[in-house]
């Protein structure tokens, strides 16, 4: 059985995409030029690094929110529960990779 992180990693392979997998707080991450666009933590949340405005947006829908660790909130990532459209996930992940490649290109 595949992990999440892989089934992710699979669909941006599908697409053409480099991404590869390292680390991110002791979980799997996929990254994009060595930088970490998306992990999923441990509560089996999809943690992805994207727009501030698309995150307010994901926020305003009730799909997601802003990623606080401690006392930090981190204002590029955002945390997306798992839920009855499994394709988010999908489509969140190639957003999150296509932001990062624009950040690092």
């Amino acid at each position: 059985m595949s992990s999440p992180i892989d089934d992710l990693l699979h669909h941006c392979r599908s697409l053409g995409l480099t991404a590869d997998v390292g680390t991110m707080f002791r979980s799997p991450a996929l990254r994009c030029e060595g930088k970490v666009f998306a992990f999923v933590g441990h509560n089996d949340t999809l943690i992805v690094k994207l727009p501030h405005d698309r995150i307010a947006e994901l926020d305003a829908d009730g799909l997601g929110h802003q990623v606080t660790m401690g006392e930090r909130t981190m204002r590029e990532w955002a945390e997306v529960p798992a839920g009855p459209a499994p394709e988010l996930w999908n489509d969140l992940t190639v957003e999150a990779y296509r932001f990062v490649s624009s950040l690092v290109s």
